[in-house]
């Protein structure tokens, strides 16, 4: 499913509130409308108004109900992903306008980049000098089964070290990653 902007209808009307996409994003962790409000400190009711608005603009629903929890639907998974990306890019492209003009000025008291606008970061970059500035290769973001898949890439690599093999994810300073 594709959410474009159609070029018919003003901007506006085309994206949802960052209140409704910010209720759908913790009705989906809490896996209730109640426990979105309290993420929120908005009211059960604003939260439930708020997803109830956003199904009806895109015209599906997002949720269904299992006994007394809410579960995301198919498309519901699809368009909650979608919906992290882009706050993520938001956040970044928000932080990175920041950072470009507050890191050198003494305004932020620091930044800690996993995902830059160009990737490779530029290595011009005022970025890689900023004392109060740490990136990160794209590590930031480890999940529930992190742990065990770093540690067992750490054992395999520790293997293919010790004989004399190919490791794997290793960094190409050449590339800048």
């Amino acid at each position: 499913m594709s959410f474009l902007h159609n070029a018919g209808m003003p901007l506006q009307r085309d994206l949802p509130s960052t209140t409704a996409l910010g209720c759908l994003l913790a009705a989906a962790d809490g896996g209730s409308f109640t426990a979105a409000a309290r993420a929120v400190h908005l009211t059960h009711g604003a939260v439930s108004r708020q997803v109830a608005s956003l199904e009806a603009m895109l015209g599906v629903n997002l949720f269904e109900r299992r006994h007394l929890r809410l579960v995301l639907t198919p498309t519901g998974h699809a368009y909650v992903a979608q919906v992290r990306t882009a706050v993520d890019l938001l956040r970044t492209a928000a932080a990175q306008a920041a950072g470009a003009v507050e890191l050198g000025d003494g305004h932020l008291g620091g930044a800690a980049l996993d995902v830059t606008e160009r990737e490779p970061l530029p290595s011009d970059s005022k970025l890689w000098h900023a004392p109060n500035c740490i990136i990160t290769p794209h590590i930031a973001g480890g999940g529930p089964n992190w742990a065990r898949k770093a540690s067992a890439l750490l054992q395999r690599n520790a293997e293919a070290f010790s004989e004399g093999r190919t490791l794997e994810n290793v960094v190409d300073a050449r590339k800048g990653y």
